[in-house]
């Protein structure tokens, strides 16, 4: 007897890899430690604007929770040493630092729409955020490459104000007195931008 499987339309694209041409646009960029109860019931303000104004009859909406993978890295020509250990090891920053620094850094990247209206404090609370780590652990740069491993058509993702790739790479550092995010086309770019800081 033939055994039958059924999936949504959304995990047979995923589970067998088709190509259906539709991009993944970022509206909303934020961390929160509860996701089932201050995303799906409705209570984050991001998720109700996006519903409310983003068209429900053209496009499907997801909640993509991400984890991420953070190192630290260090240098040492003179010595000809260079480590790279995940934080979750050395636990040199703080988690809590650790999840608004990557949430600072990817609101900055994507300059999504319906952050606007908080955007100067968001970057100001960035700006504190790699100041202090700066001045207490001597960390001058933070760098990012983002995607979701393994690749796949639903995680090929841009912004209004950044073009949809699978791949985004890009790099804060500190330019005349004030850090910057620098966005960068390639893994190597912002390898070199680590070692040069």
């Amino acid at each position: 007897m033939p055994s039958f499987k059924t999936y949504s339309v959304h995990d047979f694209a995923q589970t067998f890899h088709l190509n259906i041409g539709a991009p993944t646009q970022i509206q909303y960029v934020g961390i929160t430690k509860d996701p089932a109860n201050r995303l799906l019931r409705g209570e984050h303000r991001g998720i109700t604007e996006t519903l409310y104004r983003v068209s429900n009859e053209e496009n499907d909406f997801f909640v993509f929770i991400n984890l991420f993978t953070v190192f630290s890295s260090a240098c040492n020509e003179r010595f000809g040493m260079n480590f790279m250990v995940p934080n979750s090891m050395i636990d040199e920053i703080p988690t809590e630092l650790e999840g608004r620094i990557i949430e600072g850094t990817l609101i900055r990247y994507f300059e999504c729409a319906f952050q606007k209206k908080n955007r100067r404090a968001e970057f100001s609370e960035l700006e504190n955020n790699l100041e202090s780590l700066a001045e207490s652990n001597h960390i001058h740069s933070v760098g990012i490459r983002l995607a979701v491993e393994p690749p796949n058509e639903y995680f090929v993702f841009g912004s209004e104000n950044i073009a949809v790739a699978a791949e985004h790479f890009f790099h804060c550092h500190k330019v005349n007195g004030h850090f910057t995010l620098e966005r960068l086309s390639s893994e190597a770019d912002l390898l070199s931008r680590a070692r040069r800081w």
